[in-house]
């Protein structure tokens, strides 16, 4: 099932988030992607390094998030992954690929995925966040 939830985050979070988004470098997205995706994938993604940046952008995303009705009306997974965070530039493409079940999760995953992405930019190149259910609990956001 796929939920639409507009207004996540207000005009001055949007700002927010693209500022932080902004502190945050870069990767290609091939290093998250499993070998079938690697042939099509063309991205950036945050890179995972920037703990202390993502963890704040991933406090405002996701705790804002978790607090949105339609979101608590169609999805209370037990647990939530951290969201990865994209850019497209002119050119790139996520590509026709399955993402594999689970993205670097140690924690193995009991409950059905719930994943969405987020698009915190338009129409400048595209920086999309998307999560799925498993490795961190829900209420700690």
């Amino acid at each position: 099932m796929l939920l639409r939830i507009p207004s996540v985050l207000d005009h001055n979070e949007v700002e927010l988030a693209r500022r932080m988004l902004g502190a945050i470098p870069f990767v290609d997205g091939k290093l998250s992607a499993g070998q079938a995706a690697q042939r099509v994938k063309s991205n950036l993604e945050a890179d995972r390094r920037a703990v202390r940046e993502l963890e704040q952008l991933n406090n405002l995303v996701m705790g804002k998030l978790v607090q949105h009705p339609v979101y608590r009306s169609g999805a209370l997974p037990l647990r939530v992954a951290a969201p990865y965070y994209a850019r497209y530039a002119p050119g790139m493409r996520y590509g026709d690929h399955v993402d594999d079940p689970i993205m670097a999760v140690t924690v193995p995953c009991t409950a059905p995925t719930c994943r969405s992405p987020c698009f915190l930019t338009s129409p400048r190149p595209t920086t999309a966040a998307s999560w799925s259910s498993t490795p961190r609990s829900a209420s700690s956001w």
